[in-house]
């Protein structure tokens, strides 16, 4: 499936077409496009990494950037928030990428369209670095857990058995014949 600038979400679907105007908004709201590649201090991550992993600043973008079909649906911000849902942010992503690049290339902005691409780059790989990390990680050793990447132990319980101050466990329903009464917690 080739990239896109539209997206489907709230039983509609939407299209990206970065503008001046949204370049506008967003930089009065504190979001310069332009920026990709600053950092606003020290201990924050230049705005292309963050568009990477900070979900709620892409929400704040795709806001600004759908405005006017937001209006014309006639959508408020509760509501846009509202038909946001996982894969829905995750397909206006995508779109959002494609609209930032478009834009980056037809301003002939190479070095724009290379952050945008370097930052994905590093986030993939600390994501990757990451999940190998966790899954080397040797949980055994904890009571009661397990690696991720091994099966769950037969008769784990997910927690600490019942307390002195638990109610008594429930009795097997009579009328019933194939209940049974639950398995007696492991000391």
């Amino acid at each position: 499936m080739t990239p896109t600038n539209e997206f489907f979400a709230g039983g509609r679907r939407w299209r990206i077409q970065l503008t001046l105007g949204d370049l506008r908004r967003l930089k009065a709201a504190g979001i310069d496009l332009l920026r990709l590649d600053e950092r606003p201090s020290a201990e924050e991550p230049p705005l292309a990494m963050r568009l990477r992993t900070d979900p709620l600043l892409v929400g704040e973008i795709l806001w600004h950037c759908l405005a006017t079909q937001l209006e014309e649906a006639g959508l408020s911000e509760g509501d846009f928030c509202q038909m946001m849902d996982g894969p829905a942010l995750g397909e206006a992503y995508s779109a959002l990428m494609v609209a930032l690049l478009d834009f980056f290339r037809y301003l002939s902005r190479p070095d724009l369209v290379e952050t945008v691409h370097t930052a994905a780059r590093l986030v993939a790989l600390a994501t990757e670095h990451t999940e190998r990390k966790l899954q080397s990680l040797d949980l055994t050793l904890i009571p009661g857990a397990t690696s991720p990447a091994s099966p769950p132990l037969p008769g784990s319980t997910p927690g600490p058995g019942p307390s002195a101050n638990s109610p008594p466990p429930p009795r097997p329903d009579a009328t019933n014949p194939g209940s049974r009464p639950p398995p007696s917690p492991r000391p």
